[in-house]
C-alpha cells in the first residue's frame, strides 16, 4: 500500500479521535479553543504511534527520544498552520463556531500536506 495512502487512513483515525475527544471536552464545559488543545496532544500521541509502525515502519531510531522530539517539531509547524485555520474558520462561520468539530475538516485538510513531507524528509528519518 502506497504510505501517502497509510497516511491518510492513520490521519482518518486521528481525525475522528481528534473531533470526538473535542466534542467531549466542549460537553464537559471547555471552550473550543481549549478543547482543541487537548484533543490536538492526544491525537498527536496517537499518530506518532501509528505513523512509526504503520505509515513510516520504523524499525530502529537513532534515539527514540530524538525522533519523538523531530516528530514534534514537526507537528508543533502543522499544528500552527492547523490552529490558524480553525481559529479563522470558528470565528467567521457561524456554523463552525456551533460545531467546532466541523472547523477541523479545512484546518486538518490545509496542514496534511506539510505534515506529510515533514514526516517524511524529517521526523522518520533514520542515521541521522
Amino acid at each position: 500500500m502506497n504510505r501517502f495512502i497509510k497516511f491518510c487512513i492513520v490521519g482518518g483515525l486521528a481525525f475522528i479521535l481528534d473531533a470526538g475527544i473535542l466534542t467531549l471536552a466542549i460537553k464537559f464545559g471547555l471552550s473550543p479553543i481549549s478543547g482543541r488543545g487537548i484533543s490536538f496532544m492526544v491525537a498527536t500521541f496517537f499518530t506518532w504511534i501509528c505513523n512509526r509502525t504503520f505509515t513510516f515502519r520504523v524499525a530502529k531510531s537513532d534515539s527514540l527520544f530524538k525522533e519523538l522530539l523531530r516528530y514534534l517539531g514537526v507537528n508543533i509547524l502543522a499544528f500552527s498552520i492547523n490552529w490558524l485555520v480553525y481559529i479563522f474558520a470558528i470565528n467567521t462561520l457561524t456554523i463552525m463556531y456551533q460545531i467546532p468539530a466541523l472547523a477541523l475538516i479545512p484546518a486538518t485538510a490545509v496542514s496534511m500536506l506539510f505534515n506529510y513531507c515533514g514526516m517524511k524528509k524529517y521526523a522518520f528519518r533514520v542515521g541521522r
